[in-house]
């Protein structure tokens, strides 16, 4: 027993078998801990030796990577304590306690010395000590010699413990696991038949048998190390130093950036975003290795996310490229910029196949779950073209990287769409028009939930138009998307439901949603057709009772908000609605339309903050305005030079390079101005609207005027617009009519 609870540390772990001390002594420790009957009563050998139980405080998970104060430094001269400069910090493997001490004996690869942790210390469990350090390899822990069969014995190249990935292609999930059984003979040269397997248990308890010809393929690819003569090599474009990160310390999440000083990367972390000096620093080793493992197990995350900043009790167990915080494609790991195509993304020599491979399927097996398009042969189209059946459309799949608040790279998507402009019909404006929520109403909506001290939640609808109804009339067969791994040389699509491009496809599933909410007791209000408010009622059961609370949502195409003031009628209304369409309810909105909500709340009041900091350092950042300091108490305007009495431009031709050129710049600044303006930043109106009447030909003065408004941008970045639920007083506004 205590050999095989050593062989279990070691394989575990992935340790060499150099390590078998260590392991032995901690089985011999815990097994000592186990009661057994003396005397006709139960009792431990640690409790007949020591007159009391062990403390169970120290035990710990062994070989785990440990990370540990260390000041001091042993020289032939003595002790020599650490500057400041230099780190206070070392790692190292966790193999036992002390015997003169309650200390942690901490074995360091590179310096292969062995040292206390008297002080304080933290365990990283989750992480193999072999993928920290190249000089621990696996070389099968504690087993006895096979005797195979009469031939000289041989080494075993994928001995018990080595770790395995697959993907499951019914569910397109990256399955892990560890080998725990090898054969024990081989097969005749030649032979498939007799495929020699190895037993495999996967990380959720099932086990397989693989062959032995499948075993190369199953073995994750190690990391490839870049040359250290380079900062920033290995590390992709999200990681490189000064960017925003998100770090989990003590169980939570802090927001903070990336930075590298003497060969060593630190997450530092500011009181304001404009501080050039960290408050704090703490040291990331490895990172130019790990830091695939450390986005995919949600300890470090890319930009600042609007994830809950409360760490999540389970942790991935492999580097996964499925996002541990929701059930989507992540891309977090990405090597690449997204592919043009479904045919370049699968390419078998891109980095980024399998993510866009899963990508893919999420989208595919999506609409086919819901009974989307229906599989016909060449011959059966045919039989549908003779009977006046429409000309098959083309079809393609769309990749995107969906990214946060903060514009990072956060989920890897893909969307099959029809190249609606192919077809034939012809469609009014009212036949293919379909509302949204206005930005006004999302504000009205957002300050009548904080009135009555509600936070917003947030809902989204999946596929939402491939849940529209296809009338029979409107027959649409299209081609898969060219790269479809799985589509035939003769294979055609015959839709049941609507799909991204049809030109009526938002009408459809608008009737289609509005149907619904109507159902269930909601009408929409008269000046805005997407803000629905009213009591709830059960569309399949009449004589169900109706709600004494009301409820009100905002839609914005297959998005949506709502509150009501009774948590009932809340989780009412979900089970409803989720009885109807596919939908996943997200909790409180924290991210809506490309606006931030950042919510407080007090035993007495509740406040949300509604801003758009990341496009507004984005936008400032992409003109070059972000290199000047940020100006205390700035305005929109410069002193003495009024927008609307600037020259205008009367020199340069308007189809000359240098007028196209400054149109451009002018214009982009002015239109992401507006989408603040119609957002979040109302204070940015009166430039905007000035700007705004010289986009057509702009001179110099207004195009240095419009790098001011970013300037003040750069200055008033986190503004934004706030509600309360404390606040009684009246509003007062001053409104001045220039002479």
């Amino acid at each position: 027993t205590m050999v095989r609870m050593a062989r279990a540390f070691l394989t575990e772990k992935q340790m060499p078998r150099t390590f078998w001390f260590f392991a032995i002594v901690e089985a011999a420790r815990r097994m000592n801990t186990i009661p057994g009957k003396y005397k006709g009563k139960l009792a431990s050998p640690f409790v007949l030796v020591h007159g009391e139980g062990q403390d169970a405080r120290t035990w710990f998970p062994l070989f785990s990577i440990c990370y540990f104060n260390h000041s001091k430094d042993n020289t032939p001269s003595g002790p020599v304590k650490r500057s400041k400069h230099q780190s206070q910090t070392m790692d190292g493997i966790a193999i036992g306690r002390s015997v003169s001490n309650n200390g942690l004996l901490v074995y360091n690869p590179r310096t292969k010395k062995i040292y206390e942790a008297k002080g304080s210390y933290r365990l990283d469990s989750y992480r193999l000590p072999c993928s920290m350090y190249s000089s621990i390899k696996y070389d099968g822990g504690l087993f006895c010699s096979l005797l195979r069969d009469g031939n000289p014995p041989m080494e075993e190249k994928y001995p018990p413990g080595t770790r395995v990935e697959r993907l499951d292609k019914s569910t397109m999930i990256l399955r892990s696991g560890t080998v725990m059984d090898i054969p024990l003979t081989s097969a005749p040269t030649g032979d498939r038949q007799s495929d020699v397997r190895y037993s495999i248990q996967f990380d959720d308890g099932t086990y397989d048998s693989v062959p032995l010809s499948q075993m190369a393929d199953i073995i994750p690819k190690p990391p490839v190390l870049a040359d250290e003569g380079n900062n920033s090599s290995g590390l992709p474009p999200f990681l490189q130093p000064g960017q925003k990160i998100t770090y989990e310390q003590d169980g939570q999440y802090v927001k903070g950036y990336l930075d590298f000083e003497d060969g060593v990367y630190y997450f530092g972390t500011k009181s304001h975003p404009l501080r050039r000096r960290f408050d704090t620093r703490t040291s990331i080793p490895n990172l130019r290795t790990q830091w695939a493992d450390l986005c995919s197990q949600g300890i470090l995350i890319p930009g600042h996310s609007a994830h809950s900043f409360l760490r999540t009790s389970t942790h991935a167990s492999s580097s996964s490229t499925c996002d541990t915080f929701a059930n989507l494609v992540s891309a977090v790991n990405l090597a690449k910029d997204c592919p043009a195509s479904l045919m370049r993304a699968l390419a078998d020599s891109h980095p980024d196949r399998e993510v866009w491979l899963q990508s893919y399927y999420e989208e595919k097996d999506g609409i086919e779950s819901l009974g989307t398009f229906q599989r016909i042969t060449a011959q059966q189209y045919r039989a549908l073209r003779e009977k006046g059946g429409p000309q098959a459309l083309p079809s393609m799949c769309v990749l995107t990287i969906k990214r946060d608040e903060n514009l990072m790279p956060l989920r890897a998507k893909s969307r099959i769409v029809v190249l609606g402009n192919h077809e034939e019909r012809v469609w009014s404006k009212a036949d293919k028009f379909a509302p949204v929520l206005r930005f006004d109403s999302l504000r009205f909506l957002t300050s009548l939930a904080v009135e009555k001290r509600r936070r917003l939640k947030q809902g989204d609808c999946k596929n939402a138009f491939c849940q529209g109804e296809l009338p029979p009339e409107e027959l649409t067969i299209i081609r898969p998307p060219p790269g479809d791994p799985d589509a035939t040389k003769d294979e055609y699509w015959v839709l049941k439901k609507t799909l991204y491009g049809l030109r009526r496809s938002p009408r459809h599933w608008f009737l289609k949603i509005d149907g619904i909410l109507k159902s269930m007791g909601l009408q929409p209000n008269r000046h805005d057709p997407c803000l629905y408010s009213g009591f709830l009622r059960d569309p399949s059961d009449p004589s169900a009772p109706i709600s004494t609370v009301p409820i009100t949502l905002g839609l914005y195409v297959d998005d949506f908000v709502y509150f009501s003031e009774s948590d009932e009628v809340e989780r009412r209304f979900e089970r409803l609605l989720e009885s109807s369409v596919k939908v996943d309810f997200m909790g409180p909105v924290e991210w809506f339309l490309g606006i931030h909500f950042t919510w407080h709340a007090t035993p007495s009041s509740l406040k949300v903050h509604l801003h758009q900091t990341g496009f507004a350092a984005n936008l400032v950042e992409r003109h070059g305005m972000h290199i000047k300091a940020p100006t205390p108490g700035a305005t929109p305007y410069r002193a003495g030079f009024p927008i609307d009495s600037i020259a205008v431009e009367s020199k340069l031709d308007p189809d000359s390079p240098a007028m196209r050129a400054r149109r451009e710049k002018y214009q982009s600044i002015v239109g992401g101005i507006g989408w603040l303006v119609n957002c979040t930043r109302p204070d940015l109106a009166p430039v905007h609207t000035f700007l705004a009447s010289y986009s057509n030909m702009p001179s110099q003065g207004h195009l240095n005027a419009a790098k001011y408004a970013l300037h003040y941008i750069h200055s008033t970045v986190d503004h934004g617009i706030s509600f309360s639920s404390g606040e009684t007083g009246e509003m007062h506004v001053n409104i001045h009519f220039p002479d």
